[in-house]
């Protein structure tokens, strides 16, 4: 019985093991309206760290931002992280086909779908991105990644929520592209682990 929008009256009836039914009750209930972007994942697959495997990417905005709407675009995914590699609630990199505007964030075809799985308050790393970017009044130009709070379905099952991240890059940091004949060329380091607890720092392309 419909009340109103994504209202529902359910009915329930209590019955034995020969279907004999004694007893009806119902209980109103709503239908979950979702208030935050919803990414959608759909892998043939199983999703690996590295190499990327084939994927499909939608996102549905919540009612008032339907301008957010992401239709079906290709992708690459992959499980992102080292150590947070075995977490149970993976982050992910995800590489689109080509260039989109996802959210309210920049134009780009590499994201961050970030599981926060330690800092399960999901307000440190994104506050603390957020305040640095703010404290910027005085001309440092101050960068850091831009994230929104989004849920995520990886082949229809609900997989929580996530942080959709902007790649630390080249873009994000204004540097011009890498050209190893240029000695002036400007230089991003990365830290990957060499080994026996050693990490070194890889020049990025």
């Amino acid at each position: 019985e419909e009340l109103a929008p994504a209202s529902y009256i359910l009915y329930v009836e209590a019955c034995d093991e020969d279907d004999a039914c004694t007893d009806t009750s119902s209980y109103s209930t709503e239908v979950y309206e979702p208030e935050l972007p919803i990414v959608y994942l759909t892998v043939q697959d199983e999703i690996v760290d590295e190499p990327k495997v084939d994927c499909t990417l939608r996102i549905e905005a919540p009612d008032g931002s339907e301008d957010w709407d992401v239709d079906e675009v290709g992708c690459g995914i992959e499980i992102r992280g080292d150590f947070s590699a075995s977490f149970s609630k993976k982050s992910y990199s995800v590489e689109l086909e080509q260039d989109e505007q996802l959210l309210d964030l920049r134009n780009d075809d590499d994201w961050i779908l970030y599981s926060s799985q330690v800092d399960r308050s999901f307000l440190r790393d994104k506050l603390s991105y957020d305040l640095f970017r703010s404290w910027d009044a005085g001309g440092n130009n101050n960068k850091s990644s831009s994230s929104m709070y989004i849920e995520v379905y990886l082949n229809e099952e609900y997989q929580g929520l996530y942080v959709l991240m902007e790649q630390v890059d080249r873009k994000l940091l204004d540097f011009i592209e890498f050209d190893n004949d240029n000695a002036n060329h400007s230089s991003l380091y990365f830290s990957a682990h060499g080994g026996s607890g050693r990490a070194d720092f890889l020049e990025a392309e």
